[in-house]
């Protein structure tokens, strides 16, 4: 499977585009990212809680940006993803979203 592009929302005129990145097929990897127009340091915050039929999964991580983070997730049947890029305490972007694998129709 290509890797899809979930966009956030952008709320800094200094990001041009950030969000996540999901690839896989039975394990789903994840990976925040940040682009910005100059020389911009910052952390990304990211949660995401998995369901895989009664098993739930939740995983917290921050991390500094630029620099690159993942997050595995095996066989789920939905993720919740939540998201938040941060420079010296102003809010750069955020990504907030549900999937569900077993809804007709997503393929992600």
């Amino acid at each position: 499977m290509e890797a899809q592009t979930l966009d956030g929302e952008i709320h800094d005129q200094r990001v041009i585009k950030c969000g996540v990145t999901i690839e896989g097929d039975t394990m789903k990897t994840i990976r925040p990212f940040v682009e910005t127009s100059g020389k911009l340091a910052g952390k990304i915050v990211i949660k995401v809680q998995s369901r895989s039929g009664s098993n739930s999964n939740f995983t917290t991580q921050t991390v500094g940006f630029p620099g690159s983070s993942s997050i595995a997730v095996g066989r789920p049947t939905n993720i919740k993803i939540d998201m938040v890029a941060m420079s010296d305490d102003v809010q750069l972007c955020s990504l907030a979203k549900s999937i569900d694998f077993d809804d007709q129709g997503i393929r992600i």
